[in-house]
């Protein structure tokens, strides 16, 4: 009964750490792709300032 009761302990850890994993790329992911969106503005107000 022990190692059944281990087993669980250490699947739980493991899934709580690779759904933390994917929350973290998850986050990376939409951080990137504001900074994209921030370059892509300052590069059009820059555009728009010269003209």
């Amino acid at each position: 009964m022990q190692e059944v009761y281990v087993f669980k302990y250490y699947l739980l850890q493991i899934t709580t750490f690779v759904t933390f994993l994917g929350l973290v790329v998850m986050l990376q992911q939409v951080y990137s792709i504001q900074n994209k969106h921030k370059e892509e503005i300052a590069i059009l107000t820059k555009g728009i300032c010269q003209r």
